[in-house]
């Protein structure tokens, strides 16, 4: 299991250390997460769960239909540093193909009841992230008081076991 970080450039607004409110603006990344990590992720409260990085896709696994699917995303930078998921594809039991629409429209419901922000849905397979607003909502939940902000995304892709990202 293994996260890699490098070339990080981080600002501190040093008069918020003394409020104890830090403020971080983070400036530049490069984050390489292997697929053995990210599979311990669970995501919609144990719903998703990621299961391989392969080709230039992420696969998946979801019980946010009532059969289970398996489905494959393409990650890449949408508009104004977005992360940006396309669904691929997406079948039932792994066998049966099902319409994007339907596990697109289980995830929406789902974003919509937890409350989490900075998830859109702008197309009727993307799937887009604002990580600026995504990081504030975590951050209110598991570190009140912080702020961290984020440059635009550059660059985003799911390699052999490995998701790349970069700020």
């Amino acid at each position: 299991m293994s996260v890699a970080i490098s070339q990080l450039r981080v600002l501190v607004d040093e008069q918020s250390l003394i409020d104890k409110k830090p403020r971080v603006t983070i400036e530049g990344l490069y984050l390489s997460v292997s697929e053995d990590a990210l599979s311990v992720v669970k995501l919609a409260n144990g719903k998703v769960q990621i299961e391989r990085l392969t080709g230039g896709v992420i696969r998946f696994s979801t019980s946010l239909t009532p059969i289970g699917a398996m489905g494959e995303l393409r990650p890449s930078v949408g508009p104004n540093g977005a992360i940006r998921l396309e669904l691929v594809s997406l079948r039932a039991a792994g066998l049966v193909p099902l319409p994007k629409s339907v596990v697109l429209h289980f995830a929406q419901r789902e974003v919509t009841m937890r409350g989490i922000r900075g998830v859109s849905f702008p197309g009727e397979s993307i799937i887009e992230i604002d990580p600026n607003e995504f990081l504030a909502f975590a951050l209110a939940q598991q570190a009140p008081g912080v702020e961290v902000k984020l440059a635009p995304l550059q660059a985003l892709r799911a390699g052999e076991g490995v998701l790349e990202l970069q700020i």
